[in-house]
Parts: structure tokens; C-alpha cells; sequence
């Protein structure tokens, strides 16, 4: 064959193979993808998802367009993240041509699944400072509805700003939980100490309805008088109704075990002094051993005789109870050399002096808002040895004038006890 047949048939070759290849690729072209889209189509803000896509085509190229970037995004691979609520439109290309729209709604927020409480401070917190609680929690875009478990006479917390005021020593912890979901939880413990330059009073009153009384907290306004001064108090109290001192035992070592206490004070049921002694005087003595050995100091609290009116009027029967009560407690007190609180003589030179203040609630002799207050101002003078007179607490029901008669009857029948 000469040479050129040869190249007319080399040229017929190269024109067979590029024809075909041309048509091969327009039909190629020419063919339209079938998209098969699989992926969620409502989600929850911050979730992150794939979308799926099949296609009829081999080797095809998919693109991805999120309609609103602000509400969610996508990469080219298909991955996106829920930024906020709303709806968008995905739409996913083929290189041939072909475009599918997938819609996705972001409604709602993931559940809490994690909380961690912080704060920015190391140590030892301090009474009557002023901290800030952080939070970390996951998934970041949960919504943080928390509900908050502390001891709120103790503790004041804004649940708004989460600003924290502790006003008493002692170990706390600070809870919160979610309100949707309260096994998730978190906490945060705190180790609270009271400033070194202050006077802190630890007390514990076991005694009855007198000790505490029905209507109105002695204990808590001895504590409020007390830091109006700039002091601080810790007051617990054990006062059953109609109970005896022998009784408290057993709560006595309870609190002993976990507690250190400046003054432990002792009030026998009202009559008790009078009608039992030998057991009034035995549990005197026998707690004063084991409160002495703790370090605190007992104290004798001497109640008062009843109203007048249980007595029939007869102001002698009364006076004879107020005598019988102050001997008991002289007598306890002497033997097992320990102070007397007198709130009940404080009582009797305040109605033979001012007959028309009103220390009584009831005709059993509990004590009125008068009466609790005057109490209260005897337990302050008998705890710091300051006088009553011009302390800034005010008590709801008592105004200046009769307050200042009180305060100064307390001081001054605290000072004759000194004699």
C-alpha cells in the first residue's frame, strides 16, 4: 500500500473516533440528572445536619444555595447548621442542569442537656459581699429556663442577674435545675466565713411556745437587734410546745456535733420551775455540764408569770408566780453557777409600771409584740452587755415612744441582775 492510502486511511480513523467522541459527549450533555434528595425538613436551632443526594448521572457535580444564610448554612459536601428560627430553601444543582429545592424549617430549641455553674473568685466567700454566678450549659443553643433550690434565709440570690449575697456563715450549695427536664441539673458549693473584724453571737434556744412564741420569733428579733449594730448572729432554736429542758437531749449533742455555739440558753415549761424543780434542777445541771464543755456559755432564760386574766384578776396569785419563777431559776443557777436571762422579772416591773402596755397575746401568758420585743431586748443586754436604748431595729406594731420604754425597762432590770 503506498503511502498515501495510508494516510488517507489514518485520517479516516482520526475523523471516525473524534465524531464519535463528539456525539458521545453531546449526548452526554444532553442528558438530564435525576436528583434523589434525602434530609430532615424541620430541625431545632443550632442543630447540624447532612442532606443526601443521589444522582442518575455517574460522576456528577452537586451543588448546594442556602435562600437565607442568616436562618442556615451549607457547605458544597451538603453539611449545614440552624443559625435561627425560620424557613429556607436549599436548592441543590446538577451539572447537568438539574434543580431540586429542599425546604427546611428551624423551629424550636434542642433540650438542656448539660449545666455547670462557676464562679469568678478562689477561696473562702465572705458574709455580706456581693458575687456573680456563671453558667456554662450544652447544646449552646438550649434555652436556659432554670428553676434554683437554696436556703433562702441564708442566701440572697437574683435569679435575674445571678448576683449572690450570703448572710450567714456555714457550707451552702446553690442548685438549679431545668424547669423542662429536672434531672438535668447543676450545682455549686460554697465555703462562707464572716469578715475577721466581726462579732458573731452563735446561739441555741431550747425551751417551748415561751422560748420561741406562738405568735411572734423571739430568737430571729434578738438576731435582728443584734445586727443592726453591726453584728452578726446565728440563731437555732428547738422549742416544742409544752416541752421540758430534759427533753432536748438528745437534739442538744445533735447540734453539738456540727455546731459551735457562743450561748446555749435553757427555759423550762412555765410552770416547771415551780411545780418540778428537782427535775428542772437536774436537767439544769446536767446540761450545763455538757454545754460547758463545748465552750459555750448557758444561760438560764426565766419566763414570765401568766396574764392576769388567767389568774382571775387576782394580781396576788400572779406576783406569787413571778416570785416562784425567779427563786427556781436563782436557785438552779447558784448551783450550777450560770447566768439568768430575765426576761419575766423585765415583764413584771413593766406591768407594775405601765399597766396599760399590753404584754400578753392570750390569757395563757404568751407573749404579745410588746412582750416578745421586751424578752428579746432582756437576751440582748444578757448576750453582748450592751444596752437596748436607740437601737436602730424597728418592729413592726411598736412605735418609737413605747419601743424606748421597753428597751430601757430591759436594760435596767438586766443591770439590777448584775447586783
Amino acid at each position: 500500500m503506498g503511502i498515501k492510502k495510508i494516510k488517507a486511511v489514518i485520517i479516516i480513523l482520526i475523523t471516525m473516533i473524534i465524531t464519535f467522541c463528539l456525539v458521545g459527549c453531546q449526548n452526554d450533555i444532553e442528558e438530564k440528572a435525576d436528583l434523589i434528595i434525602e434530609g430532615e425538613d424541620e430541625v431545632v436551632l443550632g442543630y447540624e445536619g447532612l442532606i443526601f443526594v443521589e444522582s442518575s448521572v455517574n460522576n456528577d457535580i452537586i451543588s448546594f444555595a442556602s435562600s437565607n444564610e442568616e436562618i442556615l448554612i451549607i457547605d458544597q459536601l451538603g453539611n449545614y447548621k440552624a443559625l435561627d428560627f425560620g424557613t429556607v430553601i436549599v436548592s441543590i444543582s446538577s451539572k447537568t442542569g438539574t434543580v431540586v429545592e429542599h425546604e427546611i424549617t428551624v423551629n424550636g430549641r434542642p433540650p438542656l442537656a448539660e449545666i455547670k455553674f462557676s464562679v469568678n473568685h478562689e477561696g473562702i466567700f465572705y458574709t455580706d459581699q456581693k458575687y456573680k454566678i456563671s453558667c456554662e450549659y450544652s447544646p449552646i443553643y438550649s434555652e436556659l429556663d432554670l428553676k434554683f433550690v437554696y436556703p433562702k434565709n441564708q442566701i440572697i440570690f437574683d435569679e435575674e442577674t445571678w448576683e449572690i449575697i450570703f448572710l450567714d456563715s456555714g457550707n451552702f450549695t446553690l442548685i438549679g435545675f431545668s424547669k423542662e427536664k429536672i434531672i438535668v441539673r447543676g450545682s455549686i458549693e460554697f465555703n462562707v466565713e464572716y469578715p475577721e473584724d466581726t462579732t458573731v453571737y452563735s446561739l441555741l434556744f431550747l425551751g417551748n411556745s415561751f422560748t420561741k412564741c406562738v405568735y411572734y420569733d423571739i430568737p430571729n428579733i434578738i438576731k435582728q437587734i443584734i445586727e443592726i449594730d453591726g453584728d452578726k448572729a446565728r440563731v437555732f432554736v428547738d422549742a416544742p410546745g409544752g416541752s421540758y429542758i430534759d427533753q432536748h437531749k438528745q437534739v442538744l449533742n445533735n447540734y453539738l456535733e456540727t455546731e459551735k455555739f457562743t450561748h446555749v440558753f435553757l427555759q423550762e415549761q412555765s410552770r416547771g420551775p415551780i411545780d418540778y424543780y428537782t427535775r428542772f434542777e437536774k436537767a439544769v445541771m446536767d446540761f450545763a455540764d455538757i454545754i460547758n464543755n463545748s465552750g459555750a456559755q448557758t444561760i438560764l432564760y426565766q419566763t414570765w408569770c401568766y396574764n392576769l386574766n388567767h389568774f382571775s384578776g387576782n394580781s396576788t396569785l400572779q406576783e406569787n408566780m413571778k416570785l416562784g419563777l425567779e427563786q427556781a431559776y436563782d436557785k438552779a443557777a447558784t448551783k450550777a453557777d450560770l447566768y439568768v436571762s430575765r426576761a419575766g422579772t423585765a415583764f413584771y416591773n413593766c406591768i407594775a409600771n405601765y399597766p396599760n402596755i399590753n404584754l400578753y397575746v392570750d390569757n395563757n401568758g404568751h407573749a404579745s409584740t410588746y412582750g416578745a420585743y421586751l424578752s428579746a431586748c432582756v437576751h440582748y443586754c444578757t448576750i453582748t452587755g450592751k444596752s437596748p436604748i436607740n437601737n436602730g431595729y424597728d418592729i413592726a406594731g411598736i412605735d418609737d415612744s413605747i419601743k424606748l420604754i421597753l428597751q430601757t425597762i430591759a436594760y435596767q432590770t438586766y443591770l439590777d441582775s448584775l447586783n
